[in-house]
């Protein structure tokens, strides 16, 4: 077999377990179910609390120039349909290494009483777990003014990289429980140019208009792994909020949720890949983040 190289991308709302916060893996990367609607009030230091509301956001793997992934009643053509867990099998690195410099956001920046959930982080509470035992991790910041910063994981493999899908225990009974999926991602055996899996958990593409205070509430959903879920208060802003914040109305809320579920029957009448926002759009508030 020849050395091959891939690489992983998280963009959006991923949040890595860092330096084996997870018993057995010495890197999780969690991506929380937001796929609910979210509303609450948040305060920021001092600053009186305002109201906001986040719109869902979906799981979705892509291979460029590879292939589609699809895992009866768990992938579709690449959308995690349920919780699912994913282990490149023949990675051939026995130990992770953390580039030097600026890492991703660390979630006790904004709230420093941050406690994971066993459910969500350890217990298969989520949309899906990417599980890493080796490779060069890296956080990569935005070249574009409020762009989102992502991590990337570059591994040797041996071979052809095979991913490995296994059902989350959450979603599924005890005999889905039991089922795997294995699939070859493609094949490089140029370092320069890798295999690359891009993982995902970000909102549709606009077919409506942006949300109040464009997104910029978003970085909140990596609260979703948090005991308690998101807090409501922080002493920071988070990446991409807006310095003057101001509570949404009713009436606005109720136009943008309008839209938004006409958006989602659009969607769900199709069997068809899941329209999401790509990474080159993203803004701050979609950054990755991380723990500890």
């Amino acid at each position: 077999m020849k050395t091959n190289y891939l690489t992983i991308e998280t963009h959006g709302i991923c949040t890595h377990f860092t330096h084996g916060v997870v018993s057995g893996v010495p890197h999780r990367i969690v991506l929380a179910n937001a796929t609910h609607i979210q509303s609450q009030t948040i305060a920021v230091g001092n600053d009186a609390p305002v109201l906001y509301y986040l719109v869902p956001h979906f799981a979705q793997l892509e291979v460029p120039g590879g292939p589609e992934l699809t895992m009866p009643g768990v992938l579709r053509r690449g959308d995690v349909l349920m919780g699912a867990r994913l282990q490149v099998i023949n990675c051939i690195d026995s130990q992770l290494e953390y580039t030097e410099g600026a890492g991703a956001p660390k979630l006790t920046t904004f709230d420093p009483d941050y406690t994971f959930s066993d459910d969500v982080v350890l217990q298969g509470r989520a949309a899906c777990y990417v599980d890493i035992y080796g490779g060069v991790v890296t956080y990569h910041e935005s070249k574009r003014p409020n762009g989102a910063g992502y991590m990337s994981i570059a591994m040797k493999t041996d071979g052809p990289p095979e991913l490995l899908v296994t059902p989350l225990a959450q979603w599924s009974d005890q005999q889905r429980c039991q089922e795997t999926y294995r699939t070859s991602l493609g094949e490089s055996t140029d370092r320069e140019s890798p295999v690359t899996l891009k993982v995902r958990n970000v909102e549709f593409a606009r077919e409506f208009p942006a949300e109040e205070a464009f997104g910029s509430f978003d970085f909140l959903l990596h609260y979703l792994t948090a005991r308690g879920g998101i807090p409501q208060s922080i002493a920071t802003p988070t990446p991409g909020m807006l310095q003057d914040r101001k509570s949404v109305n009713a009436e606005r809320m109720a136009q943008a949720l309008t839209e938004l579920a006409a958006t989602v029957a659009h969607a769900s009448t199709r069997d068809e890949k899941r329209d999401l926002l790509g990474e080159q759009v993203l803004t701050s508030s979609c950054a990755a983040s991380q723990y500890p």
